[in-house]
């Protein structure tokens, strides 16, 4: 490995993203945001994205296949397999992007569902990033997500 590789590599804590967010809604809501195609049609991806595509097979093994647009027409696809299912409380799954720097590349979200007084926390855990910029990366984009859901759960 060259000089210039290594320096790209990132330590165990370099390559997990950690993200909380308390929504004013049921658990049950906020699981059905992110397991019911419908639901994801209406605030998945960045600021600016829609999802033309969202397909969901919700069992352990099935698959889910999700095609993001930009406002510039370009599209974006992201595909895993659900690893883990525990409705309303954990959600694991695999994340697989189909173009770009992370074209194949394989890394791992845990999503936990708790109850809040009157709403619901989510926690986020999407790790084995290869580089801290892929990890910010993802940064930006699932805070971006997270406040369009946000805005999606204020209005019922």
């Amino acid at each position: 490995m060259s000089g210039n590789q290594a320096a790209s590599q990132v330590g165990a804590q370099d390559s997990v993203l950690l993200l909380s967010r308390k929504f004013k809604a049921p658990r049950e809501r906020v699981w059905r945001a992110f397991t019911e195609p419908s639901a994801l049609r209406e605030w998945w991806g960045p600021e600016g994205f829609t999802l033309p595509k969202a397909e969901v097979d919700l069992r352990p093994g099935g698959r889910f296949a999700f095609q993001m647009r930009t406002n510039e027409g370009d599209f974006h696809n992201l595909s895993g397999t659900y690893k883990e299912i525990k409705a309303p409380e954990r959600l694991v799954l695999s994340w697989v992007w189909a173009e770009g720097a992370m074209a194949g590349v394989e890394t791992e979200v845990t999503l936990e569902f708790r109850t809040r007084g009157d709403g619901t926390e989510l926690s986020v855990r999407h790790e084995r990033f290869r580089t801290r910029d892929e990890r910010d990366n993802h940064d930006g984009g699932w805070n971006s997500s997270l406040d369009r859901l946000a805005k999606v759960l204020a209005k019922r």
